[in-house]
């Protein structure tokens, strides 16, 4: 008898401080990701993992949105889950959320994590970066009704490896889907509109959340939070 699929965690249920916490960690395994509108298959190889979702590297990545059927198989074991494609850059690969799997499939999740977060704590220190104040041309793509969209081109005013901030003049709610374009990379990746200030001459300044971290998207290096001129990061590249 099949276990009940259990739904994991959506991002109006989760708190924000929650979500950011939501580590990923070097994890090498395949994967086969099945589209569930067409039923075409992909191979390709697992990159990272985390409890939300994983990175999956191939030069073929499905559009952002797609929802797949996904199987990672290391060793003797295998995840199996439904999940959505969050992020998608040309030839270079794709973020995968999961949304929901038995808890026999958790299990296996866990071990995984647990094995992966023993080794990346004791080879580098983990510390979630901070905001850069950083003008990047991005394009919005928000759906104003079924199969509708309104395509917006911006810039950001700062940005971090969870999300950014940007001046749009397309209406938005919070906790809304919108797809994020990198005009730079053409990198695109889905965000959650995580908070709305108050309009002036015609926009408003938006605060995105990536539906799971991805700091990879702006091709840039933060700097951890506790990061200062006397920081020991900072003294070893001054050597």
């Amino acid at each position: 008898m099949a276990l009940d699929q259990k739904k994991l965690p959506s991002h109006s249920a989760t708190s924000v401080s929650e979500r950011r916490t939501q580590q990923r960690y070097p994890f090498t395994a395949a994967v086969e990701l099945t589209n569930a509108a067409d039923g075409a298959t992909l191979l390709a190889q697992v990159s990272d993992l985390g409890r939300r979702g994983c990175y999956v590297e191939t030069n073929q990545p499905f559009p952002v949105g797609t929802t797949v059927k996904l199987r990672i198989s290391k060793s003797s074991k295998t995840f199996d889950a439904q999940a959505r494609i969050v992020y998608s850059q040309e030839k270079t690969g794709m973020g995968v959320m999961f949304t929901s799997a038995d808890n026999e499939q958790l299990r296996t999740l866990e071990t995984w994590l647990a094995s992966s977060f023993e080794s990346s704590w004791f080879s580098s220190p983990t510390r979630r970066s901070r905001r850069i104040l950083l003008e990047i041309p991005v394009r919005m793509s928000v759906q104003v009704s079924p199969g509708s969209f309104t395509r917006e081109d911006t810039k950001t005013l700062a940005i971090s490896a969870h999300g950014a901030l940007v001046l749009l003049k397309t209406p938005v709610k919070e906790s809304q889907r919108i797809a994020l374009e990198n005009l730079k990379t053409e990198a695109i990746q889905e965000c959650i509109i995580a908070y709305i200030g108050d309009r002036k001459e015609g926009r408003r300044q938006v605060g995105l959340e990536f539906s799971v971290p991805n700091p990879s998207f702006w091709h840039v290096s933060f700097p951890p939070d506790d990061w200062t001129p006397n920081h020991p990061e900072a003294k070893s590249r001054n050597r």
